[in-house]
């Protein structure tokens, strides 16, 4: 009898096991999130217009942060983050002249933004696994631009920064070798159960 329970455990969570989903979460900040310049809440400027002048335009000495926080956004029944992304539109990123304005998450250094002189560029970064850890645990990730590190003299601004979150949801799909010994163990069962008999 314990052997026929522990077989039908085994086939619910054969079937279960396949109820996992991938839901994505979307967030962007821009302009309308700015709060008070004067207290580095943000400094996101109009996707259509070009600004040629502080607070939005900023140099060296302007670095700044800001949060996405997605905790009200986990979708129901969620169990963990698969991917996360985030991408940054800019305005007159000039790499090619020697700018280089670094991005960090949670302290975590993704890379610089890309971008042409005058021009509206996106710079897309994978978000690692002890970035995903934390935005898993805390629902928001800490941003900061560290803007012309080199210090060569060029300036930036910044349209907008969207945090992509893949969450999972309901069970993990197994390997298929792990489906494979539990089928075989429950067909260990049921030889053993018809030897008895």
């Amino acid at each position: 009898m314990g052997r026929t329970i522990a077989l039908a455990v085994c086939l619910l969570a054969l079937s279960s096991i396949v109820n996992a989903e991938i839901v994505p979460v979307s967030q962007t900040l821009d302009y309308t999130d700015n709060g008070d310049p004067q207290n580095m809440d943000s400094y996101f400027w109009l996707p259509t217009e070009t600004v040629d002048h502080p607070p939005y335009y900023r140099m060296s000495n302007e670095d700044w942060g800001w949060t996405h926080d997605v905790k009200t956004q986990v979708p129901v029944g969620a169990t963990g983050i698969d991917a996360a992304t985030l991408s940054i539109l800019a305005w007159d990123v000039d790499t090619v002249n020697g700018e280089r304005d670094f991005i960090y998450a949670n302290g975590t250094k993704l890379g610089q933004l890309e971008g042409d002189v005058a021009a509206f560029t996106t710079t897309t970064f994978t978000l690692p696994a002890n970035v995903r850890d934390a935005l898993w645990n805390d629902g928001e990730v800490n941003l900061f631009i560290d803007i012309d590190h080199y210090n060569v003299g060029r300036r930036v601004t910044l349209v907008s920064s969207t945090l992509a979150v893949s969450y999972i949801t309901g069970c993990a799909v197994p390997e298929p070798g792990t489906i494979g010994l539990l089928g075989l163990g429950s067909l260990a069962l049921l030889r053993r159960r018809r030897s008895r008999a």
